[in-house]
């Protein structure tokens, strides 16, 4: 998808999940024990990378921030409206006053018995 074709799609704060592609978000309210504050890095707060080379990132503007929990999953919050972005999916605008948990979309193969998470 070019970046002439890409929409914002607005999150509201009332949804509990929110998917882009291979990654969820979580509504949470609280940040999880243990969660270590994280620093941006280039390209912002990295939630997932994708198996072709992009990534699902919120860029590192004042209002943001971003924990690396436990578990090795992420909580981000929003102070202020952010943007969650990759190069392959419509951006989606993330209400202020929010967070999440970060996880992986996972599909189920019954013929393989086995879950894995989904890879875009």
């Amino acid at each position: 998808m070019s970046n002439q074709s890409k929409q914002i799609k607005q999150a509201t704060s009332d949804m509990q999940c929110i998917q882009q592609g291979d990654v969820v978000l979580h509504r949470i309210h609280a940040i999880p024990e243990g969660a270590v504050k994280l620093e941006p890095g280039p390209r912002g707060y990295i939630l997932a990378h994708g198996e072709s080379g992009h990534f699902h990132c919120i860029e590192a503007n004042p209002g943001v921030s971003a924990y690396q929990l436990t578990d090795g999953s992420m909580c981000v919050v929003m102070d202020e409206p952010q943007v969650l972005t990759h190069e392959e999916h419509n951006h989606i605008a993330l209400p202020a006053g929010t967070m999440y948990k970060t996880g992986r979309v996972k599909e189920v193969d019954p013929f393989a018995r086995e879950v894995r998470n989904v890879a875009d």
